[in-house]
């Protein structure tokens, strides 16, 4: 389920990418799950939890120090690798994604990992507002 912090997400099929052999055809099932896209991170960022709770391995990376929006430190335990399918035309192979501690964003994506990549995400609305009036996009 999405994160209990309201967050503009889209869900997406997630899958384990599997150093595989020639010899080996076996690939997990895809799994559901819910990222949030922001173009204006440095890094896509994975909770610990949400890592696991799609069948993804956490191995050592290197020491990275990485601070919030808002400034606050985000503890790295590590690096994954996955698939995912954004939409039917958009499919993404993703490697040295960090793994953080905390659960404030189940799945971050930054918006590098999507320059190049051919597909449509989709119409979105967005609302805006300020002391007076709301507005949409």
């Amino acid at each position: 389920p999405p994160a209990p912090i309201a967050q503009p997400h889209i869900e997406v099929a997630v899958m384990p990418t599997r150093a595989s052999s020639k010899w080996e055809d076996v690939k997990p099932a895809p799994t559901k799950g819910h990222v949030m896209l922001d173009t204006g991170a440095a890094l896509t960022l994975v909770s610990a939890k949400w890592a696991a709770s799609h069948g993804l391995k956490t191995t050592e990376g290197k020491a990275l120090e990485v601070k919030g929006a808002g400034g606050s430190n985000i503890t790295v335990l590590g690096v994954t690798a996955f698939t995912i399918q954004l939409t039917p035309t958009l499919v993404l192979d993703l490697s040295n994604v960090a793994v953080s501690e905390g659960d404030f964003y189940q799945c971050l994506l930054s918006g590098d990992i999507l320059e190049g990549k051919p597909g449509i995400l989709g119409p979105a609305t967005l609302q805006m507002s300020s002391h007076m009036t709301v507005g949409n996009v």
